[in-house]
């Protein structure tokens, strides 16, 4: 889960640096007014920024591609492929928490019904299952 966190952390930092220098190169003038007297504003890097940023914009659109195996769609920048094990969150959601503990820090909120990848798990103190009431060590 946490390469998750961070491909998404590197992603935003990638568009915030492409936005910065679509901004710094834009604006400037490339080449002399055509025969109309306009000037062309719009340089090759600055096309190859422009897409970069139209690029990055889609990936945050479009929801992550879920596994075939996978018994509901990912969830939002939840790590799917390449993980040992695949699970879908509960009807009220779930918690992602720094240590296997609730006395660990909660680093993210999943929403309800939506898969996720892990790769290992830890047995802990058996909490109570909301629906049933009985301790559920699973």
């Amino acid at each position: 889960m946490c390469g998750g966190d961070v491909s998404s952390r590197l992603a935003d930092l990638a568009t915030v640096a492409l936005v910065l220098a679509g901004v710094l190169i834009l604006p400037r003038r490339i080449g002399p007014p055509d025969e109309e007297g306009r000037t062309v504003r719009l340089s090759r890097l600055g096309e190859v920024v422009g897409v970069g940023v139209a690029v990055a914009a889609a990936l945050y659109t479009f929801p992550a591609v879920t596994p075939s195996n996978a018994d509901a769609p990912a969830c939002r920048n939840a790590q799917v492929h390449n993980t040992r094990f695949l699970a879908t969150t509960v009807d009220r959601g779930a918690n992602v928490r720094a240590g296997p503990s609730e006395d660990t820090e909660q680093v993210a909120r999943l929403p309800a019904d939506c898969s996720v990848g892990f790769d290992g798990y830890c047995i802990g103190v058996p909490e109570p299952d909301f629906a049933t009431g009985v301790p559920d060590s699973r």
